[in-house]
């Protein structure tokens, strides 16, 4: 048991944007954060964290490409930190790093493990059409999110959440328990340490990969499971597919299992208005409302109508 006079000495390690919400809710429950371990320099969020941790006045410890550089290694045992934790890191810490801090480094994992270890677990929670979903805080060991867990919270997943919105809410839940376990241990409680269940038939949560099309809608499937399929996307890469040769990615939209629908084959339009097309898929249809054509632009249902002309038979393709 550790007992203090003064408050813990946290080394703070994070990325965008979990890391910034839980770095500012550090910050403003007055938590002494001696450090701020932040991505490498080429990495595109380093400046975001860059701003608030200088906002805040909180040091940077900058690494050039390796977390197991010496030097950098050596500037963090000299910070002598009692206790280290991590919000969204998607470097691998080495032993040599997890180990300073003599209270151990905690992480915090957007899932109930053991379901769900891998890099996207929003995405394929809402996919996979779950109820619930968690957070988990685990000790950090030499693989990710197979540590010892320390505290499970459970979560609802509701009916109309996107990427986005499961994201902040996570983020939100992630930064407010962060707080209640280091008053735990400022009081000198204890933390459990639950042994992980390595082996079984665990969900997984891999990274969506553009360059492999993970994003691409498949038109066979039913249009319940594409519609949760963009939700499942949104905001951050959108449902694939092409219109007459244009690449599209769907945002929004609904689908119905009460329309009348032709033979046509999934993807092509079956029905259209002024305001409206209606897909076919391979079980209803699904209704569009929110698209992004090439590259730039994002319109609404009636300007896609508008510049691309669609008409009953055309189809949406890979």
């Amino acid at each position: 048991m550790f007992n203090f006079n003064s408050k813990m000495r946290i080394l703070f390690i994070g990325m965008p944007d979990m890391g910034i919400v839980c770095l500012n809710e550090l910050v403003a429950n007055n938590k002494n954060i001696i450090g701020i371990v932040p991505p490498p320099k080429h990495d595109p969020s380093y400046s975001m964290l860059l701003q608030v941790a200088q906002h805040h006045n909180i040091p940077f410890i900058n690494l050039e490409n390796s977390l197991k550089e010496p030097d950098f290694i050596e500037k963090i045992k000299n910070l002598n930190p009692d206790i280290a934790i991590v919000a969204s890191y998607n470097l691998l810490l080495p032993k040599e790093l997890f180990e300073i801090p003599r209270m151990g480094t905690i992480n915090c994992h957007p899932s109930l493990l053991p379901d769900y270890r891998g890099g996207n677990p929003y995405f394929h929670v809402i996919n996979n059409s779950e109820k619930t979903t968690g957070i988990t805080y685990h000790f950090m060991d030499e693989t990710f999110d197979t540590g010892d867990i320390i505290y499970q919270k459970q979560l609802p997943v509701f009916a109309n959440d996107t990427m986005g919105t499961l994201f902040n809410r996570l983020n939100h839940y992630s930064a407010k328990f962060y707080i209640e376990l280091l008053d735990k241990l400022e009081k000198g409680e204890n933390l459990p340490r639950i042994k992980q269940t390595l082996e079984g038939n665990f969900k997984t949560a891999p990274k969506i990969s553009l360059e492999k099309r993970d994003n691409e809608i498949d038109w066979t499937n039913d249009a319940a499971s594409i519609e949760r399929f963009i939700r499942a996307l949104n905001p951050f890469y959108g449902g694939l597919t092409f219109f007459k040769g244009v690449m599209v990615r769907v945002w929004k939209g609904k689908y119905s299992n009460n329309i009348n629908v032709s033979t046509l084959e999934p993807g092509k339009i079956v029905k259209k208005t002024d305001d409206m097309i209606v897909v076919s898929t391979g079980s209803g249809v699904f209704i569009p409302e929110i698209l992004q054509l090439g590259t730039f632009f994002t319109s609404d249902i009636k300007d896609f109508i508008s510049m691309m002309s669609p008409k009953v038979g055309d189809g949406f393709h890979s």
